[in-house]
């Protein structure tokens, strides 16, 4: 249902090969930035020098809400799927014939 936004992870590795991972929180964080509408959520792994975790942040227009507040709007939202498949039975390159004809029977 999600568009995938922003890949924050080159920028924060790089920062933190600069710093050793000594760097603030925000700058160290590898994230993946998925959207729905007005609706954001940003996912990953900060990396500091000795500790490791990971860190969800939920946004509606750009201000931070809680986890329950963005599943409440997200619960809304009515799911359309844009590319419709329609599958058809392909039809066989064999014809299957049977050992008696239904004729001489």
């Amino acid at each position: 249902m999600s568009t995938l936004t922003h890949d924050n992870r080159k920028t924060a590795s790089e920062n933190w090969s600069k710093t050793w991972g000594m760097a603030y929180w925000l700058d160290v964080w590898l994230y993946k930035e998925y959207s729905i509408g007005s609706l954001k959520y940003r996912v990953g792994q900060v990396i500091q020098r000795h500790t490791k975790y990971n860190l969800k942040k939920y946004y509606l227009a750009d201000k931070e809400i809680t986890e329950k507040e963005f599943f409440e709007k997200v619960n809304t939202i009515e799911y359309k799927p844009k590319n419709r498949v329609i599958y058809t039975q392909p039809k066989p390159k064999y014809q299957q014939l049977s050992l008696f004809d239904e004729e001489a029977c």
